[in-house]
């Protein structure tokens, strides 16, 4: 680590995505971030076997093996499928362009029941079709893990972050008293770290250090959080590489088959022509593989799994061999000590949970941690990630629970009912289980409650703490219309959207909200809003249209469908303030200024 300094605003401890996107994030945000991993190495095998689990990483058994620098390793698994909000997240950050030129792009999929016989009423159907009308990105992208990371990566190194491979966490230090480091700066936070080649020792210092090192995660154990933790006896599998099959559309995005003896097989469409298969294996395959599964056996069952179609391999990239298991960390906030990812809480790959809602994590807490270490915000508004993001971990693992039994072809109690055959059916209750939460797990439904940030509205019909809704508006002149959210990038500021509706209307309240912004009230808060005006109609020049300089850049509304989309009616209008991750914090209407005074007054210091 020559040459890296020994002290930053935040250390990251975990190189994957979300130790990444965490820190790409920051430094977005002019904060001084590093990227300490244990390893930028991925050991990969030749047969019989070496089997990594995704969920503690254990390796079972190996022969020969080769150890590779991750760069240097065209291809390998894990996390694979973002969903429609995690890819606004990714476009709010300016990463998903790239994202997209390497990902398979999934806007279809298709279900076979056990002959081979297709039953599109169930399978990836409703996925699919919930997107529709709820956001302008609706696809799936499936992009294998080397991929996302490397871009992320590349992305962060640009912003000048630093990234610390072959670093192992030994110990941490918090100290709350600020003690003043050899140079006499405050470093409330320092983690001893040693090269796992050369065992030198370095210590480095933060103001907060952010751990999203894996679900055995260091910074978890060395803060001193606790973990809820509960296995299961169910294993899976999972296989990539290149397939040669006569199972029709399999290439379209994802394909799943009913299988009476391996689950609800999946077949998964990826980058560079490469399909994942994922099955699960029955209590007498347990057994009879034990913990050795060779590659050679997981290619078998594979082709077994996807019976009665044929399934061929003309190369194998990687498989994996699981035990599905949940934790949850007690807290995900502990002083100046934050965890994000699977460090905090971790779960099946059933319903591609995993990196999405590690995204959701970093999303939520980067612009709230930078704002904090600018002096914006009070150190308390850390406590909202916790308040937020800890709920919808735990409502995750609980609705995990009941899909991977499914997924295994096996019914948990609670869904256990009496009638016919159809009713208490694996597959059939899937369906209907995975229908009534699709909003969450497409992740557009995950709602955040009350708190400091997201105050009751007091105009509008979208409540506080939901997604703001992306809906098209048409710049000056434009024929080609704009999505709002690329007007609310994130980089850290608030948004405040005034819809001003028809100016004939709401002219006086137009003119009373002008003259509240530009009073004393709001002057120590502008530098940390951005302003956009929405305009119903089309017209010839914004400021002669509202009578009065519009609010930052005017966007207009032809058939006033944004209006109406956040419930905002033309002839009244409203403001919405939206924060930095897109998450409705509050609004009122257009003459109630001194509302909007009252809400920053809680928010910024």
């Amino acid at each position: 680590m020559a040459g890296f300094r020994d002290r930053y605003d935040v250390v990251i401890c975990g190189g994957g995505p979300v130790g990444l996107l965490t820190a790409y994030g920051l430094q977005r945000m002019d904060i001084k971030t590093c990227v300490v991993g244990k390893s930028d190495m991925i050991t990969v095998c030749h047969a019989p076997v070496l089997i990594l689990s995704p969920a503690d990483h254990n390796i079972y058994t190996s022969t020969e093996t080769e150890r590779l620098e991750k760069q240097k390793l065209p291809m390998y698994g894990r996390a694979c499928t973002l969903f429609p909000r995690t890819l606004e997240m990714f476009d709010q950050y300016d990463l998903l362009t790239r994202l997209n030129q390497v990902g398979f792009v999934s806007r279809s999929g298709v279900n076979y029941d056990k002959d081979g016989r297709r039953d599109n009423t169930r399978g990836m159907r409703h996925v699919f079709d919930a997107m529709q009308g709820h956001t302008f990105l609706d696809y799936m992208l499936n992009i294998r893990l080397k991929y996302s990371e490397d871009i992320l990566k590349a992305e962060y190194e640009e912003l000048g972050g630093v990234v610390a491979s072959g670093w192992e966490l030994m110990s941490l230090t918090a100290q709350p008293d600020h003690e003043g480091d050899k140079n006499g700066h405050a470093c409330p936070v320092k983690v001893e770290t040693k090269n796992v080649d050369t065992s030198e020792v370095r210590t480095i210092a933060g103001d907060y250090l952010v751990g999203a090192d894996g679900a055995h995660s260091a910074v978890r154990h060395l803060a001193g959080i606790s973990s809820a933790t509960d296995s299961t006896t169910l294993r899976w599998v999972r296989v990539d590489g290149v397939v040669e099959t006569d199972m029709p559309d399999s290439r379209e995005g994802f394909a799943n088959l009913e299988s009476p003896t391996h689950g609800n097989v999946f077949c998964a469409a990826l980058d560079h022509g490469r399909t994942r298969v994922g099955f699960a294996l029955s209590q007498d395959m347990i057994v009879k593989y034990g913990e050795n599964m060779t590659q050679q056996q997981a290619v078998d069952e594979a082709k077994l799994a996807v019976k009665p179609f044929s399934w061929e391999y003309k190369c194998v990239d990687w498989y994996t061999v699981y035990n599905v298991r949940h934790s949850l960390a007690d807290t995900f906030v502990k002083d100046r000590i934050l965890l994000a990812g699977d460090a905090c809480h971790s779960h099946s790959s059933g319903t591609a949970q995993g990196m999405n809602t590690g995204v959701h994590d970093a999303f939520n807490l980067a612009w709230k941690l930078a704002g904090v270490l600018k002096g914006w915000y009070q150190a308390s508004i850390l406590d909202t990630y916790d308040s937020e993001r800890r709920p919808v971990a735990q409502h995750l693992i609980r609705l995990d629970k009941t899909f991977s039994a499914l997924i295994s072809g096996t019914v948990p109690p609670e869904l256990g009912v009496a009638g016919g055959l159809s009713s208490t059916e694996p597959n059939a209750l899937l369906a209907r289980v995975l229908e009534e939460n699709v909003q969450f797990n497409i992740g557009l439904g995950i709602r955040y409650g009350a708190n400091m940030l997201n105050v009751t509205t007091k105009s509008t019909t979208v409540p506080c703490g939901w997604r703001a809704p992306d809906v098209a508006v048409h710049g000056p002149g434009a024929r080609i219309p704009t999505r709002l959210h690329t007007l609310m990038k994130n980089v850290g500021v608030f948004s405040l959207v005034v819809f001003a509706g028809e100016p004939l209307l709401t002219g006086e309240k137009v003119r009373n909200l002008r003259t509240y912004l530009d009073g004393d009230s709001m002057r120590g808060y502008l530098d940390k809003l951005s302003l956009v005006t929405v305009i119903v109609g089309n017209r010839t020049q914004a400021d002669e249209a509202l009578g009065v300089a519009r609010f930052g850049h005017a966007y207009y509304d032809p058939d006033s469908t944004a209006h109406a989309r956040y419930g905002v009616s033309v002839g009244s209008g409203a403001v919405v303030v939206v924060r930095p991750d897109s998450i409705i914090g509050f609004a009122t209407a257009l003459d109630n200024g001194a509302d909007l005074g009252t809400y920053f007054a809680r928010v910024f210091v």
